[in-house]
C-alpha cells in the first residue's frame, strides 16, 4: 500500500476571502473620503503688528 499526501484543495480559500475583504475596505474608505474639500487652517483675525492679544487673559 502506497501513501499519498492529501492535497488541501481549499487552503487558498481563507486567503482569497481576506484579500477580497481588504480590497472592499480600501474601496469604501476611498469612496467616503472627501477629496474635493481643501485643508482648512485657522488663522487669527488680528494682525501681528496691531498689538491685539489673541491668547488667554491672566484674569485672577
Amino acid at each position: 500500500m502506497t501513501y499519498r499526501d492529501q492535497e488541501h484543495t481549499g487552503s487558498s480559500f481563507p486567503l482569497v476571502v481576506i484579500v477580497i475583504a481588504m480590497v472592499a475596505i480600501v474601496g469604501v474608505l476611498i469612496a467616503i473620503s472627501d477629496r474635493r474639500a481643501p485643508t482648512r487652517v485657522w488663522v487669527p483675525s488680528a494682525s501681528v503688528g496691531s498689538g491685539a492679544s489673541v491668547g488667554l487673559s491672566d484674569a485672577t
